[in-house]
């Protein structure tokens, strides 16, 4: 019914899922945004250094929450997303 090898390999996928895996290491939700993070964003995917993160830059960043929210950002509908918006959408969130 159950082989020494099953149950072997079963018990040892466990250890190691449990090894990647802690239940007492806090969530990280994708919906949580940083000032930090998003400075990080707006220097490493400013392609063409001037200061603002276009739609195309912020695809390739691949940043979900501020796909959604582009439009919604960019106060001054500029087409980019500068510093000071991204300062206030994270205070507003």
């Amino acid at each position: 019914m159950f082989s020494l090898k099953k149950v072997t390999l079963v018990v040892i996928s466990s250890l190691v899922a449990a090894f990647y895996v802690s239940a007492n290491e806090p969530a990280k939700l994708s919906n949580e945004v940083s000032k930090v993070d998003l400075t990080q964003l707006l220097s490493k995917f400013d392609n063409d250094g001037n200061g603002l993160l276009s739609k195309a830059e912020v695809a390739v960043s691949k940043h979900a929450v501020l796909l959604e929210n582009f439009d919604h950002i960019d106060a001054n509908n500029d087409g980019g997303l500068s510093e000071a918006e991204l300062s206030a959408f994270d205070s507003n969130n």
